[in-house]
């Protein structure tokens, strides 16, 4: 099964975007890390001023992940600092769209 962290990879690299995976698997304590606490992925590209971090997630876990990242210091330092935030939440619709199951509700945070 693709991982909603790779459908997002996959959509943003399709719109032109250099994307990284910067969340990270730390073996020994059994758990996943976001860059900042915030972001599964950051994406550029040259004519967007920026960069984009995005938090991927299912659609059941959206407004979690939204509401975890509204509370975090980091988010407004990123922000302020003329990035962007992006979340996914994937869900399989019943009907393919666009020769696609899945797609994402997608919520951009905002100061």
């Amino acid at each position: 099964m693709i991982s909603p962290t790779q459908r997002s990879k996959s959509l943003f690299m399709e719109q032109r975007y250099t994307v990284a995976v910067c969340e990270k698997w730390i073996e020994r304590v059994g758990k996943r890390v976001d860059l900042f606490g915030c972001f599964d992925l950051v994406a550029i590209r040259e004519d967007v001023v920026g960069v984009l971090g995005i938090q991927t997630t299912t659609g059941s876990n959206l407004s979690a992940r939204v509401n975890k990242l509204l509370e975090s210091r980091n988010i407004r330092v990123w922000l302020l600092a003329e990035n962007r935030v992006i979340v996914h939440g994937w869900r399989k619709l019943k009907n393919q769209l666009e020769g696609r199951w899945w797609h994402p509700k997608i919520v951009e945070l905002k100061l």
